[in-house]
């Protein structure tokens, strides 16, 4: 049986009024609606207690899955979607109610959840820059650009959080620090320690690699082969060789916080 909500054959100003003063919006003693008037109003009432899962998530998902060539099409279809809710108690007479239905959710493109807010960001300038190597030896100036969840709200979020039937709080909770490109793969930063230090870590804070030390060819010859490494440019005519001795260096990982927005709805459906 398709799945129904319950919901006032109206909706009221008693239920956007529970929605602002974050109290639980008790449903049991209305009516069901059926069919697009359930699923329109549907999105009103989960759009406004910010809510995407669970039992809003057929909603907001048929909301959102509106979408035409050009967003001026796209905001008329939507609002034309919500007009199916039976809200003529509150059309008119609530011009803030008008604003939320009319104007805020037919330009909205996301529902302002933990998973749109927890997008990544990528810094317009590098955080800094370093010499590289290329095949031939001639050194190079590389950009490293810096990346993070980013701090601010989705347009889609400020435009919802601006108005007052929206019943949600968003908070971030990361540092704002751009992290370098390969430390975001990764998942987290790392601190050299001192041998003595990483034996005492916990498995999962444990990091080794090897460090390179140029040398001399003499002096890489007396080193056995697991303990040295080269590495060769190509200059047209002729290879070059850098030998290196390789030495055990031992890090610290701390791992990269991504999960930096916390939302908390102030709305909560009995069903």
């Amino acid at each position: 049986m398709k799945q129904k909500i319950v919901i006032s054959t109206l909706l009221t100003p008693f239920l956007f009024a529970s929605a602002l003063k974050a109290e639980a919006v008790d449903l049991s003693k209305v009516k069901y609606l059926r069919g697009q008037q359930g699923d329109a109003c549907g999105a009103l009432l989960c759009l406004a207690g910010g809510m995407s899962g669970g039992a809003c998530a057929p909603y907001i998902a048929k909301y959102f899955a509106i979408k035409l060539k050009k967003p001026h099409e796209t905001a008329t279809a939507r609002r034309n979607f919500l007009n199916l809710c039976p809200t003529a108690s509150l059309s008119g007479s609530d011009k803030k109610f008008d604003q939320w239905q009319n104007t805020i959710l037919p330009n909205v493109d996301g529902a302002c959840t933990k998973e749109e807010l927890n997008r990544t960001e990528k810094s317009k300038t590098p955080i800094r820059t370093e010499e590289q190597y290329d095949s031939k030896g001639n050194v190079k100036i590389v950009s490293i650009y810096g990346y993070r969840i980013n701090p601010l709200p989705t347009h889609s979020c400020q435009l919802l959080m601006n108005h007052e039937y929206f019943s949600k709080t968003i908070h971030y909770t990361c540092s704002k620090e751009f992290y370098e490109e390969n430390d975001w793969n990764n998942g987290y930063t790392k601190e050299e320690i001192s041998k003595g230090a990483f034996d005492n870590l916990e498995e999962n804070l444990r990091l080794e690699e090897e460090k390179r030390i140029e040398i001399s060819f003499l002096e890489w010859k007396k080193l056995p082969s697991s303990e040295k490494t080269t590495q060769s440019f190509d200059n047209g005519d002729k290879t070059f060789y850098k030998y290196y001795k390789l030495e055990p260096i031992y890090f610290k990982k701390h791992f990269i916080k991504k999960d930096c927005w916390l939302v908390k709805d102030k709305i909560v459906v009995n069903k």
